[in-house]
């Protein structure tokens, strides 16, 4: 597969590098895993599709987390879970609660992963979802990506194609 394949995607591909973290190879990859946000009704089902939301098992008072479901996409998680640092490092607030999550809860580390991962995925959702950029878009950055992206599909012979 190359990356030409993503210029059908280029409108999602150009709201998702808006977002710090997210290259355009990531945003390829999100948008191989999801095709369509209008297949998720809300951002709980995009999260659990993208194996990023842990299963609940209640009972009376009692409320136990399970694991993530083994059997849903890997690609979109796998790639964001590499770029946490950028995440945090651009977003103060969601720093700050992986910050206090880890003082409180050090030894669930890998939870506190997933728990960042799937903030993304509701920001990715609420992006796609709205058509709109990241809120704190660094335009420099976002148009760095995508005139590189342009100049890659120019070369290959592919206009982009905005839906």
């Amino acid at each position: 597969m190359t990356f030409t394949v993503g210029a059908e995607y280029y409108r999602e591909l150009d709201i998702l590098t808006s977002m710090k973290g997210i290259s355009v190879i990531t945003a390829i990859a999100i948008m191989a895993d999801v095709a369509t946000i209008d297949r998720f009704p809300n951002q709980k089902k995009l999260c659990s599709y993208l194996r990023s939301a842990p299963g609940v098992d209640s009972s009376n008072d009692t409320i136990r987390m399970k694991g993530t479901n083994k059997f849903s996409r890997k690609l979109s998680i796998s790639l964001l879970s590499q770029s946490l640092n950028h995440f945090r490092d651009s977003n103060a607030k969601l720093n700050r609660w992986y910050l206090k999550k880890t003082e409180t809860q050090g030894h669930k580390v890998g939870k506190i992963r997933m728990g960042v991962c799937r903030k993304v995925f509701v920001e990715i959702y609420q992006m796609l979802k709205k058509g709109e950029y990241h809120y704190w878009t660094d335009e420099k950055n976002h148009r760095s990506k995508m005139d590189a992206y342009d100049r890659f599909l120019l070369k290959e012979g592919i206009e982009k194609i905005l839906a």
